[in-house]
This record gives C-alpha cells, sequence and structure tokens, in this order.
C-alpha cells in the first residue's frame, strides 16, 4: 500500500481531532476549561502550582477558574479505547464523589 505524506498525516490528524472530541464529549460541565486546562498541563515543561499552569497560552482564563472547573467538571462517562476494539463503554458517572485537595 502506497500512501503519501501528506494523506498520512492528513489521517493522523483526524484521528486526533475524533479522539479529542471523543474526551471533550465525555466531560461534565466546565468542559472548556477543564479541556484547557489539560492541553496546559500537556503542554508545560514543568507545573510548580495553578498559577503557574495558569500562564500557559493554552490556559486563556483566570487561575481561579481552574480550581472551578475541577470542582464543577464530572466525566459523564469513560471511555474504554483499545486497538481490537474501537467501541466506547458508558460506566456509571462519578457524581456522587466529591474531590478534595
Amino acid at each position: 500500500m502506497n500512501v503519501n505524506k501528506s494523506s498520512l498525516t492528513r489521517m493522523i490528524l483526524t484521528q486526533l481531532e475524533e479522539f479529542r472530541q471523543a474526551i471533550y464529549d465525555s466531560l461534565g460541565f466546565a468542559r472548556d476549561a477543564v479541556f484547557e486546562l489539560m492541553d496546559a498541563v500537556l503542554t508545560s515543561p514543568s507545573i510548580q502550582s495553578f498559577v503557574s499552569l495558569s500562564q500557559n497560552p493554552v490556559f486563556r482564563r483566570s487561575w481561579p477558574s481552574i480550581y472551578a472547573a475541577l470542582h464543577d467538571s464530572r466525566p459523564n462517562s469513560v471511555l474504554s479505547l483499545s486497538e481490537n476494539n474501537n467501541r466506547s463503554e458508558t460506566l456509571e458517572p462519578l457524581s456522587n464523589q466529591t474531590l478534595s485537595f
């Protein structure tokens, strides 16, 4: 199979977009802030505090919104992604559990 580099890149980017959309769709309230927070965590070379994390350019909110996002967001479901099984399994939401910091 001869696949040129641009179509392979397009295919990889499409898979990445679908994966990110599935994660975004599984988040509860404050999903925008949590998604930006996840991107900030993944792109920060080191994390000293929530304040330093909020200074990452991909996190476009003020640092107190990190606490609010973590408090308000609960996953709607847990996705099970595997190479052999491309479907997602829905588990019970974590709505009755509390976060402690």
